[in-house]
Order: C-alpha cells, then sequence, then structure tokens
C-alpha cells in the first residue's frame, strides 16, 4: 500500500485542533476585583480578559446617612452586596403642626400696668406664641365682685381671661370701704358731731358751739342760760363691752352731781382699743385677750372670752380609692378638710395626683401563685396614659410579661411601686411613647424592652435597678438624655446602639451614669486607634466591646471604682499589662480573648481578695502571670511602682 501525504496531513490537523480544544476547555479565569457602573458590575479574567458575573448591581435596605429636620434635607444610601458601589439620595425635610397648651400668664397684668401670655407647641417645645395683653380692665376682662368691701373688711374683685378656650383668672383686693355715719347732729353742752352708724366708734365733723342769739349756727343747741364749770369725776363703767355689745361709762359733775355725762363704748374690736392676745384659742379651749382704751387721760382695761379656734390639718392629702381629704391635725381627728371625690383625668386625680390604675389590663398568676404578671393590654380599652398597678386581687403585681405591650400607641406608662422585673421586648416598638415612670422597686428591665421606641427622648431610673440586658434602647434615636443609678451591677451588649449623641466624654471614652456620677458606665471609646484611655475614676462598669479590637492600646488601668468587667477587651492585640483594681468582683470570660501579648497582670489587692473575683473560667489568667501591690515589695510575687510611676514586678 502506497504512503498518502493527504492522509498524513489531514491526521495531523485534526490532532492539533483537538488539542487546542482541549486546552481552551481547561482555562482557569483568574479574576481581577469588581469593576462597576451606575448600573452594572463585573469582573475580567486577568489571562483572557472574558468578563464574567456581570450583572446589575444587588443593593441592601437603605440606611439613613443624615435625618430630615424640619429646616434642613436629610441623606440616604444603598450598598450593593458584591462590589460595594454606592448610591445616595436625598430625604424631604420634615414638618409638624402645631398643637398649643394652654394659655398661660408669662406677665401678670394689673390696675396700672400690662401683662403678656403664651401657650407652648405641645410637638415641639421651642415653638412658643406669645401675646401682649392690656391693664386689667372692665372692657377687655370679664369682671364681677366675689367680696363687697366695707369699712372694716377689704372687698375682693376678680378678673377673668378666656382666650382659645383656655380661661386665666386674677383677684384683685378691694380697699376698706368709708365709716357711715348719721345724718343728724348729736351734741353735748361743749360741742357736737356725727355719730358713726357703723360698727366702729369713731364720731365726724367734732367741733364746737358757736352761739348767735342763745343757739349753736350749725347744731341748733341751745346756750346755757347760766354758765357752770364742770369739775368731773373719772369715768365709771356702767355696762362693760363684749365681742358682740356696745359698752357705756359715765361721769359726774363734782359740784353739780346732777350734771351726768355718758359714753357709748364699742363692743371689742381691734381697730377701736389696743389688743393684745393672752392666751390663744385652740380648736377645745377658748383664748384670753385683752382690750385696753384711754379716754380723758384715763386707761380703761376690759377681758375677753375669744371664740374656740378653727380645727388644724395637714397639707398633705389623704386618700382612698374613691375620696380625697387633709386629715386633722389637731385631737379632733374625726375632722376633714376639702373632703370630696377625686376629679380623674387619664388615671390620675387632678386634684391630689392620686393613681389608679388603667383598664384592660391582662394578668396571670406567676409561679409562686402569690404574685401577678401582666401579660397583655386589651386594645377595646385604649388610653394613651397607662398606669400600672402595685396590687391585684390583693396580690403584688411584680413582673410585665414578654411582648406584654408590644406596639401598643400609649404615650406614658407609669408604675406603681411594686413591679420588680421588665421581660424581653415588653414595651418594644411603642413608637409613640414619650414618658416612662419607674417605681424605685424595678431591678431587672430584659432584653430589647424598648427597642424602636423611636419618641422617647429621656429616660431616668431610681435607685434600685440592677440589670439592663442586651438591647434595651437600641433604635431610640431621639433618645438624648439618660440618668442610671449608683445600684446598677451589669449592662448587656448593644443597650444603646443607634440612640444617637448620648454619652458624656472623657479621655477618649464614652460614659452614661447620672447627674450625681455621670462616669457610672463605660460604653466604648471614640477611637478603636487610641493608645491610650484613662477610666475615670468613679467608674462602676465596663461593658461587653467597650473597648474591643483597640489594637495600639499597650496597657490599661481599671480604678479601684470598678466591680464589672464585661468581654470588653477583646483583640486588644498589643495589650502588654493591666493595672486591676482591687475592688472588682466579676471579670466575663472572654474579657481578653484575643490579647495575646497579655503577659502580665498588676492587681492592687492581696492573692486572698484576687481569689475571691469570679472570673468565669477566664483563660488568660491561666497564662498571664499575677502580681500582687506592696509599698515595700519583697518577693517575686508582689509589684509596686518605679520613678517613672509604671508597675514592676520586685525581682
Amino acid at each position: 500500500m502506497t504512503f498518502s501525504w493527504k492522509k498524513f496531513y489531514l491526521i495531523l490537523f485534526f490532532t492539533i485542533a483537538i488539542n487546542i480544544l482541549v486546552g481552551c476547555s481547561s482555562h482557569q479565569h483568574v479574576l481581577s476585583e469588581y469593576q462597576n457602573d451606575e448600573h452594572l458590575h463585573w469582573q475580567e479574567c486577568m489571562e483572557c480578559h472574558e468578563k464574567v458575573n456581570y450583572v446589575y448591581h444587588t443593593y441592601g435596605s437603605w440606611q439613613v446617612v443624615k435625618e430630615p429636620t424640619e429646616t434642613e434635607e436629610g441623606r440616604r444610601k444603598q450598598v450593593c452586596s458584591y462590589c460595594g458601589f454606592t448610591r445616595e439620595e436625598t430625604i424631604s425635610t420634615v414638618s409638624h403642626q402645631h398643637i398649643f397648651s394652654d394659655w398661660e400668664f408669662l406677665v401678670q397684668p394689673t390696675l396700672t400696668t400690662a401683662g403678656k401670655i403664651k401657650r407652648v407647641c405641645t410637638v415641639d417645645a421651642s415653638h412658643v406664641e406669645e401675646l401682649d395683653i392690656p391693664i386689667l380692665n372692665k372692657t377687655y376682662y370679664r369682671y364681677k365682685v366675689i367680696k363687697s368691701s366695707t369699712c372694716k373688711e377689704k372687698g375682693l374683685e376678680q378678673y377673668t381671661l378666656i382666650k382659645d378656650n383656655s380661661k386665666l383668672e386674677i383677684e384683685i383686693e378691694i380697699p376698706l370701704g368709708d365709716h357711715t355715719y348719721e345724718a343728724v347732729w348729736t351734741f353735748d353742752s361743749v360741742g357736737h358731731w356725727h355719730k358713726a352708724t357703723c360698727e366702729h366708734f369713731i364720731n365726724k365733723d367734732y367741733q364746737e358751739h358757736t352761739f348767735k342769739n342763745g343757739y349753736c349756727t350749725v347744731c341748733h343747741y341751745e346756750e346755757p342760760k347760766e354758765e357752770h364749770v364742770h369739775v368731773w369725776d373719772l369715768w365709771e363703767v356702767v355696762k362693760e363691752p363684749s365681742l358682740t355689745e356696745n359698752g357705756l361709762l359715765r361721769k359726774v359733775c363734782k359740784t353739780n352731781d346732777s350734771h351726768v355725762e355718758t359714753y357709748e363704748l364699742p363692743s371689742l374690736n381691734e381697730q377701736d382699743y389696743l389688743y393684745e392676745i393672752i392666751k390663744e384659742s385652740t380648736c377645745s379651749s377658748a383664748g384670753d385677750a385683752l382690750y385696753r382704751m384711754e379716754i380723758d387721760n384715763q386707761e380703761l382695761k376690759f377681758e375677753a372670752k375669744l371664740p374656740l379656734g378653727d380645727h388644724t390639718f395637714f397639707k398633705e392629702w389623704a386618700t382612698d380609692n374613691q375620696y380625697h381629704w387633709h386629715p386633722a391635725s389637731c385631737m379632733h381627728q374625726e375632722e376633714r378638710s376639702e373632703y370630696a371625690q377625686h376629679e380623674m383625668v387619664n388615671g390620675r386625680c387632678s386634684i391630689c395626683n392620686y393613681i389608679s390604675y388603667s383598664e384592660g389590663l391582662i394578668f396571670d398568676l406567676n409561679e409562686d401563685l402569690s404574685s401577678y404578671k401582666i401579660i397583655g393590654f386589651d386594645p377595646l380599652y385604649y388610653e394613651a396614659e397607662i398606669v400600672i398597678p402595685s396590687t391585684y386581687n390583693n396580690y403584688p403585681v411584680t413582673k410585665i410579661a414578654a411582648s406584654a405591650f408590644r406596639e401598643v400607641g400609649c404615650k406614658s406608662v407609669t408604675f406603681l411601686e411594686g413591679v420588680i422585673e421588665l421581660e424581653e421586648n415588653c414595651f418594644k416598638d411603642c413608637k409613640n411613647l414619650e414618658t416612662i415612670i419607674l417605681p424605685s422597686s424595678l431591678k431587672i428591665i430584659g432584653s430589647y424592652a424598648f427597642e424602636g421606641c423611636s419618641s422617647l427622648k429621656t429616660f431616668e431610673s431610681n435607685m434600685g435597678l440592677e440589670v439592663l440586658k442586651d438591647g434595651v434602647f437600641k433604635g431610640c434615636r431621639n433618645l438624648t438624655s439618660v440618668s442610671l443609678p449608683d445600684s446598677i451591677q451589669s449592662v448587656g451588649r448593644d443597650v444603646f446602639e443607634n440612640c444617637g449623641l448620648l454619652y458624656n466624654e472623657f479621655s477618649h471614652g464614652n460614659y452614661l451614669g447620672n447627674e450625681e456620677n455621670p462616669f457610672l458606665i463605660l460604653f466604648g471609646v471614640d477611637d478603636p486607634l487610641i493608645t491610650s484611655c484613662q477610666i475615670h475614676n468613679k467608674t462602676k462598669i465596663i461593658v461587653d466591646s467597650a473597648l474591643n479590637e483597640c489594637r495600639a492600646l499597650v496597657s490599661i488601668t481599671i480604678p479601684d471604682g470598678i466591680i464589672y468587667i464585661g468581654n470588653s477587651f477583646k483583640s486588644c492585640i498589643n495589650l502588654k499589662y493591666i493595672i486591676l483594681g482591687k475592688n472588682v468582683e466579676m471579670i466575663a470570660r472572654s474579657a481578653f480573648q484575643d490579647c495575646k501579648l497579655l503577659e502580665q497582670i498588676f492587681y492592687f489587692g492581696t492573692k486572698e481578695s484576687f481569689a475571691e473575683i469570679e472570673k468565669n473560667n477566664n483563660t488568660i489568667f491561666n497564662k498571664a502571670k499575677v502580681y500582687y501591690y506592696s509599698s515595700n515589695p519583697s518577693s517575686s510575687d508582689e509589684w509596686s511602682f518605679d520613678d517613672k510611676n509604671e508597675p514592676v514586678p520586685f525581682i
């Protein structure tokens, strides 16, 4: 058989083609980083330059970069979950409709000066409306006389301003009135006068007679025919005055006993007499008073029994479930002042502040069968202001169950004394909740109890609260003020996550506490790249994650005030030593996880007190050497400070 070059070349061609195809099918792309434009992303093979994974962006949820306000627009963004491409858009400004409170006086008007009133928007207290009002007059204001004045007692008049359903009242004293007198003259042999017709024995227009043709030209008193000079004896009391009746005096001429003068004394009062209390009256015994008057240089004295005094009452209210009153502070304890039924507004008496718990609460017995917990709220009994009672069916109410009020639209919650624990999610997503009034009995707030309560602006706890669990106020984005008591023992993770500008700052640290101690709890630091952080000496608790991944931190001093250290220093990879305060009671298991260079712990206390610390099987204490403080160290287990104030073990 002859050799065929044609068949040879044909076989060679197919062999080469098959090798090429096999080589291409086995090619593995070496992909670059993602590339993108505003619509798509892709990766390119760094060898064959083929584009792969060429698809539209896949975005996550919108994230708010800047919250809108009434005057400024906000911004939000989305990030592609594959290539990291980011797009942003504008959030429109927000506004609200004013809902004003009642008008109240800013400057109270008088009869001679104008005034001013104001009212405040209940949605935004920075919106205040003011209005000038004129001086008190009977045209602009409603006017009435409450009590007319006399010559003895001042009167009382009332001016009332009605504005936008608000009622503002002002009461003004009316001055004493004038005395009243008889129109006819009263006279004696010397002079004449107009006699008072009111209870005050004060004569008017007294003057001596002016005679003409035998008669006084004013009162027509007949001039005596014979002139006689009286020599008067002393005044004598014919009838003693009393508190209700007038008295009578008389005096006799020594030279002619037919000449007698009388003088009517007014009833005993504080205007006409000099008045002195000898013994005060009470509600059970009459007092004694002395009244003195001088007539013609002669002093007269009269004693009188004072009427019984009024009962005295305590200022504080006493209450039951229907009435309030002021109990007597005198011996007559059966007496009551201002006894009346409660005037309830949203579960609270507007007069005495008595609180009645809300209707619609759903109760269930606790496992101990001797106390209750609230497990829900019947929406048919919706109230904007919810009041939690201290007892139910004569048993204490000690708990709010998990999710009991979740997503309820209430604006305020008031807890009466007795509740000990709020379980997880109990008020979660109550977006209208603005006010929480907690009892001193409360000890535990469960995880995420107030998460998402976006209207909550302040939180203030009474002394007694011990535990805040995870995420209690997570997402309360309008929370701007928090006061935590010194009784706090434990704080969970992410308690104030996404709560905005909330913390007190000190040496790179972010703290929360109360008015007396704003540095009670250390929650975190302002920058994880810090090389040093001085913990405030009044701090009590370091929470989980507070200084996690502070990779440049070489050392840290835990002051004596610290009692609890959470999982607070994880992955501080350059942390070489710590100075540990002597009052630490508990250290979380992962407090120093991945602190690979941590080899020395300088403890301010003794070996015995160190052994009592609850360490939760923290492995760092198996690795690091612990030294115990001594001002004069003498063994290899002791340490002190050197000249540069650095801790060094004794060698």
